[in-house]
């Protein structure tokens, strides 16, 4: 013998657990059915599960109130959570049909986050968008670093055209982030997407301005911070060592404030005045000339003043 159950008002299997104003549903109180689970949306520590299943319920209970608008604000708002999810068991059959036209013909923009990027790098933002009907014309990027007053506006490109109807089109774009490197705080990307129709009306977005995704950037390869070399400093360690000439020369000390320099050409000069004393001399004296610092060149290229008669 088949035995065939009918879901009639008010009739409820025993010991199932049933959502706020689902009673009411089925006694054909519909408009206090939709309030019921209305302030049922609002319990705190809802979880997802739940939301999906009191949402399937208050779409229906519109849709018999004869509200229709609201009745798909609330479906499509259920699609976001759960794309994939029937209606719950007990709604009506009629309701089917109607609900599957919201999951064909909503606006569904989908994307996957990251929780870090390399900083100084760029990183690739990409975005599946599902819109049957063709309403969205722009997918925008609004962008800021965490502690910046307002977001930056970028459009995405389509990178792919929808292989046929319903199906997904990409969309994508590919940021640039600041390097970390000299910088005495960490660096944060927010951000969120919206996808908007010619005549500018929000029809899905992935994040908000009040709550945006985070994105933490890390050291790269490039950024000197990888190596391990504190903020504000550079990393010479690949440099190669100098040469010793070049060594030498970078220890030796400043010439006095009043030293000068006689350059060659013609040997020393024909007069020449030390520590108050006059010298004559001609071409170049018998004396000893010592300079301070390193002994200049023997082809006397350089001589430098004070000098010193031994």
């Amino acid at each position: 013998m088949l035995l065939v159950l009918f879901t009639l008002p008010g009739f409820a299997l025993a010991g199932e657990p049933q959502p706020a104003g689902v009673s009411l549903f089925r006694e054909g109180e519909y408009e206090a059915a939709a309030a019921a689970l209305s302030e049922a949306l609002e319990a705190p520590g809802l979880q997802k599960d739940e939301e999906v299943e009191l949402l399937g319920w208050l779409g229906a209970a519109y849709q018999m109130a004869g509200d229709g608008t609201r009745s798909m604000e609330a479906w499509e708002r259920r699609v976001r959570l759960a794309p994939e999810a029937a209606l719950p068991p007990g709604v009506p059959m009629l309701m089917k049909a109607l609900y599957e036209d919201v999951q064909a013909l909503m606006v569904r923009l989908v994307h996957r986050p990251q929780a870090t990027a390399a900083a100084g790098q760029s990183l690739l933002i990409e975005a599946a968008l599902s819109d049957a009907r063709g309403r969205v014309t722009d997918v925008l990027l609004y962008h800021r670093l965490r502690g910046a007053r307002r977001f930056q506006a970028t459009a995405l490109e389509r990178s792919e055209p929808a292989p046929g109807v319903g199906a997904p089109s990409r969309w994508r774009f590919e940021l640039e982030l600041p390097p970390v490197a000299g910088r005495t705080q960490s660096l944060t990307l927010q951000y969120y997407l919206v996808a908007l129709s010619a005549q500018g009306e929000l029809l899905d977005q992935v994040g908000e301005a009040s709550q945006p995704l985070d994105v933490a950037l890390i050291p790269s390869a490039a950024d000197p911070l990888a190596a391990g070399v504190p903020v504000g400093t550079e990393d010479l360690s690949a440099a190669p060592p100098p040469a010793p000439e070049e060594h030498a020369e970078a220890l030796r000390p400043a010439p006095p404030p009043r030293e000068q320099a006689i350059e060659a050409g013609g040997g020393v000069p024909g007069w020449v005045w030390v520590a108050g004393a006059v010298v004559l001399t001609a071409g170049v004296g018998a004396g000893v000339l010592l300079v301070p610092g390193p002994t200049p060149p023997t082809t006397l290229g350089s001589i430098r003043y004070p000098l010193e008669v031994r």
